[in-house]
């Protein structure tokens, strides 16, 4: 675990962490925790800029999903799948394209169900 990470992004699906220790970037996304070297972080930007949006959205077989455009890992078994608005968010983060990264967000911005007492 880093204790000295800077936040390079943040929104309200997750944040985008560096740490000068161990140079590694640490991807908060939902409920997805995904740990970067410097070369897979610039290699999972640059896949998951050339993701072609409108041929996963338009594929038949997918129509029934929600979550209809994937990212596949190194498991075999396992791949992200996400909707556009989260695939956007996604971008963002890692893009560092996210407005004010070091300021709190409120609790109104967490899509979250919450019981205030």
């Amino acid at each position: 675990m880093c204790y000295r990470t800077k936040t390079l992004a943040k929104n309200e699906e997750g944040q985008l962490l560096y740490c000068n220790e161990c140079n590694c970037y640490h991807l908060y996304f939902n409920n997805l925790y995904l740990e970067f070297t410097k070369r897979e972080f610039n290699a999972f930007k640059r896949y998951v800029s050339e993701i072609d949006v409108d041929l996963w959205e338009s594929c038949p077989n997918r129509t029934s999903l929600k979550r209809r455009i994937p990212i596949p890992t190194l498991q075999t078994n396992l791949v992200l799948t996400f909707c556009q608005q989260e695939l956007q968010s996604l971008k963002n983060l890692i893009f560092e394209e996210t407005s004010k990264p070091n300021t709190p967000i409120s609790a109104m911005e967490i899509d979250y169900i919450h019981i205030l007492n």
